[in-house]
C-alpha cells in the first residue's frame, strides 16, 4: 500500500506541475493578446486622429479648389489653395511615415539597432522640448535579428514612456557592446516615480505607463536577460537592461 501511495502521490505531483506549466503559459498567451490588441488600439488612434482626418480635409480643399475653377477666381487665391493642400500632403506623409517606423522600422533591418536608437532619440526630440544623447560603447555589432526587434521595442517603449510621462528635459541612453552581452542604459531627469508601485502584477490596470514598463519586462526576461528600474519621485528614472546576446 506504501508502495501504491508513493506512486499516486508522485504522480498528483506530476499532474500538479502540468497544470501549474499550463496556467503559465496560458497567462503567456494572455499577455501577448493584450500586448498585440493594445499595439492595433495605438495604431488605430494614430491613424485616426492622424492620415485619416488629414485626407478628409484633404477632399474639402480639392472641392474648394473645383468650386473656385468653376467660378472663374483669381489664380492667386486658387494657388493659395494648392498650396495649403501641398503642405498637407507633406504633413501626411510624415505621420505615415512616422507609423510606418514604429509598426516596422526599415532602418533596424538595414543598418541595425544602434541606429534604430538614433531615429528613434530623433523623433522624440522634434515632438517634444526633450534633448536625447545616445552613446555607445564596445565594437558595435549586428545582432540576431529576433534580439534586435525585441531590444529596439523595449528602448521604444522606455522613449515613450520619457516623452508622456517623465516632464523631463533631458535623457541619455547608451549602448555597450561585449563579446556575449549587450547593457542598454535609458536615463532621464524628469519627476521620476516608485518602481514597485509600476511594476506590481495587475491585469485589469489600464494605465498606458505601467503596461508600457510590464511589456518591458516581458521582453527582456522573454531573452533570457534581466530589466531593473531605478527611480525615486522628482529624482529622474534609470532603467538598465542586460541581454545576452549571439550574432547573426
Amino acid at each position: 500500500m506504501g508502495v501504491i501511495e508513493n506512486y499516486l502521490s508522485q504522480g498528483l505531483g506530476g499532474l500538479q506541475e502540468t497544470l501549474e506549466d499550463l496556467e503559465k503559459r496560458k497567462a503567456i498567451g494572455l499577455k501577448i493578446i493584450r500586448a498585440q490588441e493594445e499595439e492595433r488600439r495605438r495604431v488605430a488612434r494614430e491613424i485616426h486622429d492622424g492620415p485619416a482626418q488629414n485626407l478628409a480635409n484633404m477632399v474639402l480643399r480639392t472641392e474648394y479648389c473645383e468650386k473656385l475653377i468653376d467660378a472663374n477666381s483669381g489664380t492667386d487665391e486658387i494657388k493659395e489653395e494648392l498650396g495649403e493642400l501641398k503642405q498637407q500632403v507633406r504633413t501626411n506623409l510624415k505621420d505615415v511615415r512616422k507609423i510606418i517606423f514604429d509598426l516596422r522600422p526599415m532602418t533596424l533591418d538595414d543598418l541595425g539597432l544602434v541606429p534604430a536608437i538614433r531615429k528613434l532619440i530623433q523623433g522624440v526630440e522634434e515632438e517634444s522640448n526633450i534633448e536625447g544623447e545616445l552613446k555607445t560603447f564596445g565594437e558595435e555589432k549586428r545582432l540576431n535579428r529576433y534580439i534586435e526587434i525585441a531590444l529596439f521595442r523595449t528602448v521604444q517603449e522606455a522613449l515613450n514612456n520619457i516623452k508622456k510621462h517623465s516632464g523631463a528635459k533631458r535623457f541619455w541612453v547608451k549602448t555597450d557592446f561585449s563579446n556575449d552581452t549587450i547593457h542598454i542604459i535609458i536615463r532621464d531627469d524628469g519627476k521620476g516615480f516608485n518602481p514597485e508601485d509600476k511594476l506590481q502584477d495587475s491585469e485589469d490596470d489600464s494605465d498606458s505607463e505601467h503596461f508600457g514598463i510590464s511589456n518591458m519586462k516581458e521582453r527582456v526576461e522573454s531573452l533570457g536577460g534581466e530589466i531593473n528600474f531605478s527611480s525615486k519621485p522628482k529624482q529622474g528614472t534609470k532603467i538598465s537592461i542586460k541581454v545576452p546576446v549571439f550574432v547573426n
